[in-house]
């Protein structure tokens, strides 16, 4: 890849991966050969020194060297004269099976098994050179990235040197281990994202090396991934563990407050996100990829939260691109596993296995209210979800009775709306400035909520657009008043943790409706006056 190419896109984009790249290597490279001459001088000494001459010998091999021979005092062995003096008459020596026998045997044991190739002495000197000259280069980048273990030679003594035996040597390799550990760390949560690994190396540098001197930022980076997974008992304990050891740090107050005392690039970033949500929520979906762009470049991706991930997913699905929707996807369940959002990431993945399907779910559909007659038929007395203790929760919890009992005359609050508790009610889920793609996808959660926790009652959804800001989601059918309060008491708590986690409180609140006031509603358009009406009826409710 030419870097120089005009027609090559975001090269300082590549640049910065390709460096990162290189300090990953680097650093495995270094924790992986630190780790495993720990090992090796951890075994006992006769286990290691045989261990180490295996080593000396299959990489003399591998290079084209002899073994070592060890020089011994005594008489000169002289080896057998190749051609026997000795010979049948008439017979060449190659047709001898002994002599070519002994001589096979003989070149082996002196030469080692060489490749049928031409001119091997010369190869042989040849590889050792760039071996050499390999081993330099490596030496080279050793020393500046501090880590002061290197291969200088292939003889059993130069790679027994290097083995930390000494408290000198194994200072020395221990802190380069814990470097490399600490760095790895970080690129996994920083750049690649992938807490998994990233908490694997933390963890082992946390109980390996526990006076490491950056261990407030190895915490930090910690409570960051676990909070991330949805992994609280974890993540408490390292803000316990922080408030304990670093209690005055920047670091600590940052996971405290959730703000960085010292700089406003945090309310900075919030504020920008925040509009970028907005943005997508209100179905300005250019404006919010192109200030998304800017926003990473400015502040990283440790603000582009998971709800934030699944609107773009929904985004790219409404643009016919499922590859990008199901990477987004993918990367929410990877990332932040047993989470309500993760949860809707896995069932929007399983639509996304029927293109026909998703088209229908996210298209608007026409509203077909059903007729009161049909509704006043299914009268079906509404299960509520039961506790832990298996007791069944009340159907209707702060509210006055005199409310809403004894109401079967019209009770005139203002001329226009009037309470009709009797009377078969909706249960309405205002959405205020969400485009339709949203709106239908949270159309979709109440479905998949509504089946799950009320199987034995088909609750069924509708979406009426009422004006250009708000969008009703109607469900029904609540056979009155007070069924309806049931419901929404009962679920209003799971809405931004379970029904519908990536749409952020102020987008959305419940109301009831009879269908004359919804008709009434259609008709005058003000669904700011239709809620002060339910707050004077029902104050504390709505």
């Amino acid at each position: 890849l030419r870097l120089d190419d005009p027609t090559l896109k975001e090269v300082e984009a590549i640049k910065a991966r390709k460096n990162m790249l290189q300090n990953f290597a680097l650093n495995f490279e270094i924790a992986y050969r630190q780790d495993s001459l720990q090992k090796i001088a951890a075994m006992p000494e006769d286990q290691r020194k045989d261990f180490v001459k295996k080593i000396a010998k299959e990489i003399r091999k591998k290079q084209g060297l002899k073994d070592e021979t060890p020089i011994t005092a005594g008489p000169v062995f002289v080896a057998p004269t190749l051609f026997p003096t000795v010979q049948s008459k008439g017979e060449w020596y190659f047709y001898n099976a002994s002599s070519k026998a002994r001589g096979l045997t003989e070149f082996k044991s002196k030469w080692g098994i060489r490749p049928n190739i031409d001119n091997w002495r010369r190869s042989a000197t040849l590889n050792a050179a760039i071996a050499n000259n390999k081993d330099q280069k490596d030496n080279a980048i050793n020393s500046q990235s501090g880590d002061k273990t290197t291969v200088g030679g292939v003889t059993f003594d130069d790679l027994y040197e290097n083995l930390p035996l000494t408290p000198e040597k194994l200072k020395e390799s221990n802190d380069s281990l814990q470097k490399a550990l600490f760095e790895l760390g970080k690129i996994y949560v920083q750049e690649i994202e992938d807490c998994k690994a990233g908490t694997e190396s933390l963890e082992e540098l946390r109980s390996r090396f526990p006076q490491f001197e950056k261990m407030e930022e190895v915490l930090f980076n910690l409570y960051f991934c676990y909070n991330k997974n949805g992994e609280k008992a974890k993540a408490e304990a390292i803000k316990k563990l922080m408030g304990e050891k670093f209690g005055a740090s920047n670091l600590t107050a940052i996971v405290n407050t959730g703000k960085n005392p010292i700089a406003s690039g945090n309310l900075e970033a919030t504020r920008a996100y925040e509009k970028i949500y907005t943005l997508f929520i209100e179905g300005q979906f250019e404006q919010a990829i192109a200030e998304k762009k800017i926003a990473d470049n400015q502040f990283g991706k440790n603000y582009w939260t998971p709800q934030l991930l699944y609107i773009e997913a929904v985004y790219y699905i409404k643009q016919r691109n499922d590859s990008a929707a199901i990477t987004k996807l993918n990367y929410i369940i990877s990332q932040y596993p047993n989470t309500p959002i993760a949860d809707r990431a896995t069932n929007l993945l399983n639509v996304l296995g029927n293109r026909k399907q998703i088209e229908l779910n996210l298209s608007s559909e026409p509203f077909n209210r059903p007729k009161k007659d049909t509704v006043a038929q299914n009268q079906v007395t509404i299960t509520q979800p039961k506790t832990d203790s298996g007791k069944t929760k009340p159907e209707v919890k702060n509210v006055n009775p005199n409310t809403i009992v004894n109401t079967n005359q019209p009770v005139k609050t203002t001329p226009l709306y009037t309470l009709k508790s009797a009377d078969p009610t909706y249960v309405v889920l205002v959405l205020n400035k969400i485009d339709p793609v949203f709106c239908n996808e949270t159309k979709n959660a109440f479905t998949r909520f509504n089946k799950a926790t009320y199987s034995n009652k088909s609750i069924k959804n509708d979406l009426l657009q009422i004006d250009k800001e708000n969008s009703l989601l109607l469900l029904s059918p609540f056979k009155d008043a007070q069924e309806a309060i049931g419901y929404i008491l009962s679920n209003r708590p799971k809405l931004a943790s379970e029904i519908i986690p990536w749409l952020k409180g102020g987008k959305y609140y419940f109301l009831i409706m009879t269908d004359e006031n919804l008709e009434l509603l259609k008709a005058h358009k003000d669904i700011i006056a239709y809620q002060a009406f339910l707050h004077d009826q029902l104050p504390g409710l709505f």
